[in-house]
C-alpha cells in the first residue's frame, strides 16, 4: 500500500473543478508547493496523504464544497488499510472560504488499530491561515503538532470549536498546540 513515487514535486499549477481528491499521495518525500486548489465539489479532497516526509507549503486552497451526502477535507489520512503515514509537514498555506474540515485524520475507522500504532504519526501544521471553514480538525492520530496558525471562525457548522481530538478511531497522544491565534 505504501509503494509509490519518491521525491516528486509538483509546483504552480492551478486544480480547478476537480470533482473528487486534488492530490493522493503515497512513496515518500513528495514537495506540493505555490498551487492554487479551487472550486472542488463531491468530496472533494485538497489531499489525502499516506508515506513519509511530505512537504505541502504555500499553497492556496479555497471553496471547497463537498455534496452528495459527503464532506471535503484539506487534508484527510487514515489508517486500517496497509498504509503508513509519518513526518508530514503542512506550513505556510492559505486554506479559506471552504465548506469543509480542516482535517480527517483516524488511526483505523473501524476502530480497531492495534496495528496502526506508531504508523500514522508526526503531521506538523505551521505558520497557515484557516479562516471561514465549516468544520473543525478532526483528529483521531498520535503526534499532531500545530504551531503559529491563524483559525478565523472555523467550524461554523458544528458551533466552533477548533479541535476534536481523539476517540474510538484514535487517542490523539502526544498533541502539541502551541503559539496560535484564535
Amino acid at each position: 500500500p505504501n509503494d509509490g513515487q519518491l521525491s516528486c514535486i509538483v509546483s504552480n499549477c492551478v486544480l480547478d473543478n476537480v470533482r473528487y481528491i486534488n492530490f493522493s499521495m503515497y512513496g515518500n518525500g513528495h514537495v506540493l508547493c505555490n498551487n492554487t486548489i479551487m472550486n472542488t465539489a463531491s468530496e472533494g479532497d485538497a489531499f489525502r496523504v499516506w508515506g513519509a516526509n511530505h512537504v505541502i507549503a504555500d499553497n492556496l486552497i479555497t471553496n471547497l464544497t463537498g455534496s452528495g451526502g459527503g464532506h471535503a477535507d484539506v487534508l484527510q489520512s487514515f489508517g486500517g488499510n496497509g498504509a503508513y503515514c509519518q513526518n508530514i509537514t503542512f506550513e505556510r498555506n492559505r486554506v479559506f472560504g471552504n465548506a469543509a474540515q480542516i482535517c480527517q485524520f483516524e488511526m483505523n475507522p473501524s476502530g480497531n488499530y492495534a496495528y496502526t500504532n506508531g504508523y500514522m504519526t508526526n503531521f506538523v501544521f505551521r505558520n497557515n491561515l484557516f479562516a471561514n471553514l465549516r468544520y473543525a480538525a478532526n483528529v483521531d492520530i498520535d503526534g499532531t503538532k500545530w504551531y503559529n496558525n491563524l483559525f478565523y471562525r472555523c467550524n461554523t457548522g458544528n458551533g466552533g470549536h477548533v479541535f476534536a481530538l481523539g476517540g474510538e478511531k484514535g487517542s490523539a497522544w502526544g498533541t502539541e498546540i502551541k503559539n496560535n491565534v484564535f
